[in-house]
């Protein structure tokens, strides 16, 4: 049986929450800050703020810049550090259609 790192196993938890990779795949559209991403994604944007903090612990996303709103507030511009998102979902989509029933050694569930 093949052992699974815990690293592998942290950033899998990381990736699989369900606004993460999501949040993942929009940036790797485009760069924006968590407002648009909360208006885009139909999401709250505390929770999208505490998914990019996490993105961020895990070396996931960055703040590509800061930017300024009418009245001189600034906001992160954030950006992914990787690529090929939605090939994550694809590949999990492709290994949960082999998920089979275990069978004892006589062959019967």
């Amino acid at each position: 049986m093949t052992t699974v790192p815990p690293e592998v196993t942290q950033l899998l938890a990381e990736l699989f929450h369900p606004n993460r990779l999501p949040i993942l795949i929009a940036l790797e559209e485009r760069p924006r800050g968590a407002t648009e991403l909360a208006g885009d994604l139909d999401l709250n944007v505390d929770a999208v703020n505490w998914a990019l903090k996490r993105l961020r612990q895990e070396g996931l996303v960055v703040i590509e810049r800061e930017a300024m709103m009418p009245g001189k507030r600034r906001f992160a511009i954030y950006a992914t550090t990787n690529r090929k998102w939605k090939g994550i979902m694809r590949a999990a989509a492709a290994v949960a259609a082999t998920t089979t029933t275990p069978t004892t050694k006589r062959g019967t569930p």
